[in-house]
């Protein structure tokens, strides 16, 4: 209820077109009215999120500064409660490794709108036209790549670096190390090979000098396994989550062995 407008219905406008309306009432008692309408706070809603990120599914975003932002479950947790598209991709656990981010979509129904989206240009030059604000019932569909040989180096060096990228990456190390199996890195600083080495207690003790190959395993688009050689001396790779690297054993004679034993 407005004084000198009565109540006015105001579904579907924006501040801007009701900031016009309640002027156009004002004008007939005040010249030149000025007139200045805050949102103090918007209804929850809801928004859906598909394809490559961690945890997809619907989220409810609410944007009462003092509410609860726990809806049903904890990976439901808006950590930033402005509707920004990067702000829903962090709260769905962010983006995988094989996100398409170059032709992320926005889809509305209700609108009949589609729109692309170019991550890369927000993670890489600061296009900050790339960071939508979200609508009630968007869609955000993340595409995948067709397999982890069409990764681009360089952009999933930049992807790994952002805060859209998943937290962690779990990473398999097995063969000569001290605590062989799986290790969890913080992607953001240690995505490579020496680090998920060092993760699992670095190399035997035994070992002598630093191997001059290591074995990286990962899935290809028919979920075979492929195998590249590297010099860990040379070749600080990036890994991307479920690698396998295998530190070989090295070769030592059997008089070696048997006095590291006994040294043991």
């Amino acid at each position: 209820n407005i004084m000198y407008a009565n109540n006015l219905y105001v579904a579907g406008l924006t501040l801007a077109q009701l900031s016009k309306i309640v002027e156009h009432y004002y004008r007939e008692y005040v010249i030149n009215p000025e007139i200045v309408i805050n949102l103090d706070q918007s209804r929850p809603f809801i928004v859906y999120v598909s394809g490559a990120v961690k945890n997809p599914g619907s989220y409810e975003l609410n944007t009462v500064p003092n509410a609860s932002p726990y809806i049903t479950k904890p990976e439901a947790f808006i950590e930033r409660k402005t509707p920004l598209l990067s702000n829903i991709i962090v709260a769905a656990g962010g983006l995988s490794y094989d996100a398409d981010i170059e032709r992320v979509r926005i889809i509305n129904e209700i609108e009949d709108s589609v729109f692309e989206i170019n991550l890369l240009s927000l993670i890489s030059e600061s296009d900050f036209a790339q960071d939508f604000f979200l609508m009630s019932g968007d869609k955000v569909i993340v595409p995948r790549l067709p397999s982890p040989a069409a990764i681009d180096d360089e952009k999933y060096r930049l992807l790994v670096r952002s805060t859209l990228f998943q937290r962690d990456i779990p990473v398999r190390v097995i063969g000569y190390v001290n605590r062989p199996g799986l290790v969890r890195l913080e992607s953001a600083e240690s995505a490579n090979v020496n680090s998920a080495i060092a993760a699992a207690g670095g190399y035997l003790t035994n070992y002598g000098s630093y191997p001059k190959t290591v074995k990286v395993s990962r899935l290809d688009n028919n979920n075979r396994l492929v195998t590249v050689s590297i010099n860990p001396l040379r070749d600080d790779i990036a890994i991307m989550p479920n690698d396998i690297i295998y530190v070989p054993e090295k070769t030592i004679p059997v008089v070696g062995k048997f006095f590291d034993y006994v040294a043991r």
